[in-house]
């Protein structure tokens, strides 16, 4: 019989629970998003949303997968669209690219 995981958050807990479990496995490492997010005035959900969209993830599977309603899902997006001035998720993720070289190249000073 398999055994209900409960997924919220402990009490006490930082919100960084919700940071990429494996950064080497994303587009950017754990230290970059934090740069990234400091520098975008992002929310730590906007990080996780921002993660698997990169990843591919659709809407639907990202409010499976956080337990959000797509509609929800869908604000986030918009967001992070209006934050980066972009329109889709190409230009996010050219524009996450642009930002991430200016970070290694220049990490002291961002």
């Amino acid at each position: 019989m398999n055994k209900k995981v409960n997924r919220r958050r402990p009490n006490g807990c930082s919100s960084s629970w919700l940071l990429p479990e494996n950064p080497g496995d994303d587009f950017l490492t754990g230290a970059e998003w934090i740069t990234l997010a400091g520098a975008a005035r992002l929310t730590t959900r906007e990080v996780v949303v921002a993660t698997l969209l990169l990843k591919g993830r659709t809407r639907k599977g990202i409010a499976h997968r956080l337990k959000l309603s797509p509609e929800t899902v869908r604000v986030h997006i918009d967001a992070l669209f209006t934050k980066f001035q972009v329109r889709d998720r190409l230009g996010l993720a050219l524009r996450i690219a642009r930002i991430r070289e200016v970070i290694q190249a220049a990490p002291e000073r961002v």
